[in-house]
C-alpha cells in the first residue's frame, strides 16, 4: 500500500518538475528575446516607418519590417485601407516577390509578400514603399492625417519607430497622436515628440500589442497645399451632364410634339346618379352608338349583367339581376328591360 502511494507521489512530482522546467524555459525565451508568436508563425522584431510629407499634399511612406519566422512560412501580408480622400500609388517591395490585389469588399489594398514555391524560417527583412496622394477638399479641413502604424497588424511589435518629415518652412501649430485599436481617440502606447529644428514629428513604442496601430493628425492652415489634386471637377462635370440631359429631354419633347402633338386627356367625374348614356345625350342632344355601348359597361360595372368574349370579336351579354327603380334612374331600368326584358339570365350575343 505504501509502495503504491510512494509511486503515485513520485509521478506527480516528476510531472510538476517537467511543467516547471517548460514554463521557466518559455519565460526565459520571452524575456531574453522579446519575441511573441501570436499564432501567425512569426513574430515582429521591429517596424520602422518614415513619412515624407510633400507640398502637393502627398505622403511618401517607407515601412521597414523585421520579422522572425518561428514556423516555415511563405511570407507576410500588408493591408493598406482605401480612403475617399486619397489614392494609393507607386507601390514597391524590397525583400521578396509580391502581388497586389484590391479587396473592394474589405475596402483595402492587399500586398502579399513572399514566394509560394518556398518557405522561410528565421529573421527576414522587408521594405514596403508607397505613396498616398491626398485630394484637396473644398470647404473642408485639409490637415495632415495619416495612419503611421497599421491597426490590423497580426502580431505584437517588439519595437516601432516613426519619423514624419514635414515640408520645409511648414507652419507647425500643433498635432495630435493617437495609438491603440482602430479608431482610438487617445494615445494608449508610446510617445510622440516634435523636433522644431528639423521640423520632424517622431513616435516610438515598445511591445505594441497585435491589432493596435498609431495615427497622426497635424493642423494645417487653409490654402497651404500647392498643386494638390482635387475632385472639384467631378462636381462640375456632374452639373454639366445634368444640364445637358435636361436640354436633350426638352429637344426630344419638342420634336416629338411636332410629329405627334401631345393632347392632354380630359378627365372628369360624372354627376352622381346620372348614367353615361344620359350624359351623352345631354352633351350633344343625340343618342349614338357610343352612348348605347357605354350603358352596357355601366350595367356590367353595377353587377346587372356580365360580358364575355366567347370568340374573337364576338361577345355575349347575360343578365344577372334586374335594376331596381329605387336604385337606378328610370333610363337605366328602361334600357335594361328593352334589351333583356323583365327576366333574369337572359342572353344576348353580338
Amino acid at each position: 500500500m505504501d509502495k503504491k502511494r510512494n509511486d503515485r507521489i513520485a509521478t506527480i512530482v516528476s510531472i510538476g518538475l517537467l511543467a516547471t522546467i517548460w514554463l521557466i524555459s518559455g519565460l526565459t525565451r520571452y524575456f531574453s528575446s522579446g519575441e511573441v508568436d501570436t499564432g501567425t508563425g512569426y513574430s515582429t522584431l521591429s517596424y520602422n516607418v518614415t513619412v515624407d510629407v510633400r507640398k502637393d499634399y502627398s505622403y511618401v511612406v517607407v515601412e521597414k519590417i523585421k520579422v522572425n519566422f518561428t514556423d516555415p512560412k511563405h511570407g507576410i501580408v500588408r493591408n493598406i485601407p482605401f480612403g475617399k480622400g486619397y489614392k494609393i500609388k507607386d507601390v514597391s517591395v524590397d525583400g521578396d516577390k509580391y502581388k497586389i490585389k484590391n479587396l473592394y469588399k474589405a475596402n483595402q489594398m492587399q500586398i502579399k509578400i513572399g514566394d509560394k514555391k518556398k518557405t522561410i524560417t528565421g529573421v527576414k527583412d522587408y521594405t514596403i514603399i508607397y505613396t498616398l496622394a491626398n485630394y484637396e477638399r473644398k470647404n473642408n479641413p485639409n490637415d495632415i492625417y495619416v495612419d503611421v502604424l497599421p491597426s490590423e497588424w497580426a502580431t505584437d511589435i517588439k519595437s516601432a519607430s516613426v519619423s514624419v518629415y514635414l515640408p520645409q518652412h511648414f507652419p507647425y501649430s500643433g498635432m495630435k497622436g493617437y495609438s491603440g485599436p482602430h479608431k482610438s481617440t487617445y494615445n494608449m502606447y508610446g510617445t510622440w515628440t516634435y523636433d522644431k529644428n528639423q521640423n520632424i514629428i517622431e513616435y516610438s513604442v515598445q511591445n505594441l500589442p497585435a491589432n493596435n496601430g498609431a495615427t497622426l493628425l497635424v493642423d494645417t492652415p487653409k490654402g497651404y497645399w500647392y498643386k494638390a489634386p482635387s475632385k472639384y471637377w467631378v462636381n462640375y462635370v456632374t452639373v454639366i451632364v445634368a444640364i445637358l440631359g435636361v436640354i436633350l429631354l426638352i429637344v426630344l419633347r419638342v420634336l416629338n410634339e411636332k410629329e405627334h402633338p401631345i393632347v392632354a386627356p380630359v378627365t372628369f367625374k360624372p354627376p352622381k346618379g346620372v348614367p353615361p348614356g344620359e350624359i351623352g345625350y345631354l352633351v350633344d342632344e343625340a343618342v349614338n352608338k357610343r352612348d348605347i355601348t357605354s350603358m352596357f359597361f355601366y350595367l356590367a360595372s353595377k353587377g346587372y349583367i356580365s360580358i364575355e368574349e366567347y370568340k374573337k370579336g364576338k361577345y355575349q351579354f347575360e343578365s344577372l339581376r334586374i335594376p331596381d327603380v329605387y336604385d337606378e334612374p328610370p333610363i337605366t331600368v328602361t334600357f335594361y328591360k328593352t334589351i333583356f326584358g323583365s327576366t333574369k339570365n337572359a342572353r344576348l350575343a353580338r
